[in-house]
C-alpha cells in the first residue's frame, strides 16, 4: 500500500470505526468499510484534481 492509498484509508477508517462503534459495537467492521470508502474518495479527488490541472494548463498556453 502506498502513501496515497493510506491517506484515504486512514481518514475513512477513523470515521468508520467511530460510526461502527456507536451503531452497535462494530468498530472493526466500520473501520474496514471506512477504509474502502476513504480510498475511493481519495482516488476520485486525485482524478478531479488531474482534470482541473489539465484544463488549467491547456488554457494557460
Amino acid at each position: 500500500m502506498t502513501v496515497v492509498h493510506a491517506e484515504g484509508c486512514m481518514k475513512g477508517a477513523v470515521a468508520g470505526a467511530v460510526v461502527g462503534h456507536v451503531a452497535g459495537h462494530h468498530a472493526i467492521l466500520g473501520a474496514m468499510a471506512g477504509c474502502a470508502v476513504g480510498r475511493h474518495m481519495a482516488k476520485k479527488e486525485r482524478e478531479q484534481r488531474a482534470i482541473r490541472e489539465a484544463h488549467y494548463n491547456a488554457n494557460r498556453q
